[in-house]
C-alpha cells in the first residue's frame, strides 16, 4: 500500500521533469521523517507504560503499608477485625 501511493508520488515529479537526484533527495527526506515519527511515538508509548507501571507501583506501596497497619493493629491489640476475642468469652461464661 505505501508502496503504490510512493510510486504514485515518484511517477508525478518524473512528469513535472524533476530530476532522479532530486527525487531521491525527496524520497530520503521522506524517510526520514517517517522515522523519526515512529521514533517519536515509540518513545511516547515508552512514556506511557512508564507512567502505568509508576501508578500501579504507588497503588502495590499503599497496599502493602495498609495491610502492616492492619497486622501491626492485630499484633498490638491481640484481636482481628472482629474485635473482642476476650469479650466473647467473657459473655459465654456469664
Amino acid at each position: 500500500m505505501l508502496c503504490d501511493s510512493i510510486a504514485v508520488y515518484c511517477s508525478r515529479h518524473r512528469s513535472l521533469g524533476k530530476s532522479e537526484e532530486e527525487e531521491e533527495e525527496e524520497e530520503e527526506k521522506e524517510e526520514e521523517e517517517e522515522e523519526e515519527e515512529e521514533e517519536e511515538e515509540e518513545e511516547e508509548e515508552e512514556e506511557e507504560e512508564q507512567e502505568v507501571e509508576e501508578e500501579e507501583d504507588k497503588e502495590d506501596k499503599k497496599e502493602e503499608e495498609k495491610e502492616e497497619k492492619e497486622k501491626k493493629g492485630k499484633e498490638k491489640t491481640g484481636k482481628g477485625k472482629g474485635g473482642g476475642g476476650s469479650d466473647n468469652m467473657e459473655r459465654e461464661k456469664g
